[in-house]
């Protein structure tokens, strides 16, 4: 997700839909490998790519909108408090 493009792009919306973005996400999350990164941010991608990415690279992945399938989750306060019902976190 490029918020600064948001408005370009008609709005946010998940990537790795279409098969031609599915693969230049496996791309660049192989690029980014090889340029050294430590850990990729999945945010807004299909939980396919991101179940793909996950199992591809040798590094985390930290999902933001992107399923389950992500190395790590990054829940916001407003996912937390629905998942727990209401009841305070002890973050």
């Amino acid at each position: 997700m490029l918020p600064q493009h948001v408005i370009e792009e008609g709005g946010y919306r998940v990537k790795g839909r279409k098969e031609g973005e599915h693969q230049a996400l496996l791309a660049d999350a192989d690029a980014l490998v090889a340029a050294g990164a430590f850990a990729i941010v999945l945010e807004l991608v299909t939980p396919l790519v991101a179940r793909e990415i996950s199992h591809r690279i040798p590094i985390p992945t930290i999902g933001i909108g992107a399923g389950l399938t992500a190395t790590d989750k990054y829940w916001s306060h407003r996912t937390c408090s629905a998942c727990c019902r209401g009841s305070a976190s002890s973050m």
